[in-house]
Formats: C-alpha cells, sequence, structure tokens
C-alpha cells in the first residue's frame, strides 16, 4: 500500500469519525441506536442471546484465573502505551492468572460476532459502503465507533461478573476523571475487595495522537497487504474527538494525570488501600518510563518522583531549567476531567423512551460578583 494511499483513507477516516459523521459513535446506523435492537427500550431477547453468548465465550477462554481479590485499575489516553506499563506488573507469563476487561476486546468480539450473522453490513453506513463499492478497502476495526456503546455494556457485564467471583482483575480503560476513578474503587469496595492498584499512563497530546495512528497503520497495512484477518479487528482508529476532550488545559498532560492526582489529594477511600504508579511517555517510538509512584500510608500518601517533566514555556518550546508536573490542583474552581476549560461534561444516558443522550459539554454558569 502506498503512502498516497494511505494519506487518503486517513483523511477519510478524519471525518468520517468526526462528531456527526458516519462512522461517528451515535451515527444512525450504531448498534444501540438501531430499533431492531430493543423492545420498550430493552434489549431484544436475540440480542441477549447474543450478548449471553459472548460473554460466556470469554470467561469460558481462560478458566484459571485466580480468584484472591486483587484489582488493577489501568487509565490513560489512547495510545499512551497502557499495556506497555500493565506488563510491568504483569509479565506475560502471570497474564493467565488475570482476567483483563477492555471494551476494546468486545468490539473485536461483536463485531467478529456481528460478521458471522451478516448483520454487520447493516451497520456499514450508505456512504462508506459507496467507497468500499468503488475500491477502498475498510477493517472491520474501522467500523468500532459503531459498537461502542454496546461493546462498554458488555465489558461493565463482564466486570460484575469477575468482581462477584472475587478474581483477580484489570480493569482497562481511559478512566480520565476522578468520579470514574472513585466509581470503579467503590465497585471493588461493595465486591469484597480491600486493596487495589491504579497504574496511570500520560504523554504530550501529540505523542499519544501519533502513537495511535501508527498503531492504526500497523494493523491496517497487516491486512491489507498481507490479508491477516485479526489485524482487521485491531486496525482501529480512534476518533480525534476522544483524544482531544482528554486534552483541554494543556497538551502537555491529559485529564487523565490529573484525576489520579486529584484523587491523592483528596486523600484516601475508606475501607480500601489504593496505591497508584503514573508513567509519562515522550516520544511516539518510546516506551512509557515510571513518573509517580503513590503509596498509602494511614490516612495520606506518600509521593515518590522518579523523573522530572520538562515544561513547555510560553512559546510552546520546552524549558530546560522548570518541571512541570501538574497532576493534581489546589484550586478550588479545577474541574474534573474535560470541565476543566470551563464546561460542564454531562454523562451520556438513555432517556426512558430509550432515547440515547451523548454525552456532552454545556457552559458552566457564571459566577455573580459581590
Amino acid at each position: 500500500m502506498d503512502d498516497a494511499a494511505r494519506a487518503r483513507h486517513l483523511d477519510a477516516l478524519r471525518a468520517l469519525t468526526a462528531p456527526g459523521g458516519s462512522i461517528d459513535p451515535e451515527a444512525p446506523t450504531a448498534t444501540h441506536q438501531r430499533p431492531e435492537n430493543y423492545v420498550d427500550g430493552t434489549w431484544t431477547m436475540r440480542r441477549q442471546k447474543l450478548h449471553k453468548q459472548i460473554l460466556d465465550e470469554y470467561f469460558a477462554e481462560n478458566p484459571h484465573v485466580a480468584r484472591d481479590n486483587r484489582a488493577i485499575i489501568m487509565s490513560g489516553p489512547p495510545g499512551a502505551g497502557k499495556s506497555s506499563a500493565l506488563k510491568e506488573k504483569v509479565p506475560d507469563e502471570e497474564k493467565h492468572l488475570w482476567r483483563t476487561i477492555d471494551a476494546d476486546e468486545f468490539k473485536k468480539r461483536l463485531a467478529s460476532k456481528l460478521r458471522q450473522t451478516g448483520e454487520f453490513e447493516a451497520i456499514i453506513p450508505p456512504d462508506v459502503q459507496a467507497r468500499i463499492d468503488a475500491g477502498e478497502t475498510f477493517t472491520p476495526g474501522e467500523f468500532a465507533s459503531l459498537v461502542h456503546e454496546e461493546s462498554s455494556w458488555l465489558a461493565a457485564r463482564a466486570a460484575r461478573r469477575s468482581l462477584q467471583r472475587g478474581e483477580r482483575v484489570v480493569l482497562d480503560g481511559v478512566n480520565g476523571s476522578k468520579g470514574k476513578l472513585i466509581s470503579r474503587l467503590e465497585g471493588l469496595q461493595a465486591s469484597g475487595y480491600v486493596h487495589a492498584e491504579i497504574i496511570a499512563v500520560d504523554g504530550p497530546r501529540e505523542v499519544t495522537r501519533a502513537r495511535v495512528e501508527h498503531r492504526w497503520y500497523e494493523a491496517y497495512a497487516k491486512y491489507v497487504d498481507e490479508g491477516d484477518e485479526d489485524a482487521g479487528y485491531d486496525a482501529r482508529y480512534v476518533p480525534e474527538e476522544v483524544t482531544n476532550v482528554l486534552y483541554v488545559e494543556t497538551d502537555r498532560f491529559s485529564a487523565c494525570s490529573r484525576a489520579v492526582g486529584d484523587l491523592v489529594k483528596d486523600g484516601p477511600v475508606q475501607g480500601l488501600v489504593v496505591n497508584a504508579q503514573m508513567y509519562y511517555v515522550d516520544e511516539p517510538a518510546g516506551k512509557p518510563q515510571l513518573w509517580r509512584t503513590f503509596q498509602q500510608d494511614g490516612d495520606r500518601f506518600i509521593v515518590t518522583k522518579h523523573r522530572r517533566i520538562d515544561a513547555p514555556s510560553s512559546s510552546g518550546t520546552a524549558a530546560s531549567t522548570t518541571a512541570e508536573q501538574p497532576v493534581s490542583s489546589s484550586d478550588s474552581q479545577a474541574a474534573d476531567g474535560p470541565a476543566a476549560a470551563g464546561g460542564i461534561v454531562v454523562p451520556g444516558y438513555v432517556r426512558k423512551d430509550g432515547t440515547v443522550v451523548r454525552s456532552h459539554t454545556k457552559k458552566r454558569p457564571t459566577r455573580r460578583q459581590g
């Protein structure tokens, strides 16, 4: 595949996955938007049967997971290198002892099932089908946004089942706000877990974004040039908006590192011992390096700094004499996650009539003076 063809296809994906695009997560052909999948706002029996099959197969594939109530929560923007950081804690020879729950895995499983049943063709938007008919190649993974909501629902169900069993579990995801981390921790505590580790990975926006596109291209090339079907599912193009909402205050650090910092600043979660490790990746081809660790000691955290990160100067170039590590904010007006720049993030939800309202940001009310 030549560079020009790759560039044209990448430009197409950027437009198609943008808000309002044909492969936007809220597009009309997205599986959670298709009325044939619902009855009175709930999944049809046929869909529930499919979900059960996917979940049962997923759990059956690894029956040797340890059940000792150990948990790791992953956090970081797409492309930061969470998998690489996790390997330092869970080496390959121990992977079978852990249940790693990742919505991206369920995207692949759901897409594969839909291809088997023939429904996958029905979710391909007409304008994309026209491009396919004209000879452009799209991978199954490039339609991941259209199964995003349903795969996230499957991942949540898998997490619930795993926690009920007391399994040794990795809860993978962006987890880009303090509220999301607290929700994860409260779920662990309610299931009898008394200890949890957080592994957060961060990096500059341009670095994580470059890693996203490089990962997509490697898998896309294997699918196109070698006919590798598995690579076709791995060739997921993460919409730029997913990255952008995590880098609101600065392009140097995402909301994910701030979420961990704010969690630590507010003190331990009652009844749960939480330790955290933060990694930072500097280069598109680099490996995440340990940045900070937070060790809980009673009602406080002991912070260990493992490296310096150069702060950007006012002109946008790195300053050599200072170090910026904004993992926690003392500003009482600082908001969680992407709302920090003056907006309030309203999480997506489903109305009683079954209508899906996507996550959005609304203007923060102006405070009256005096």
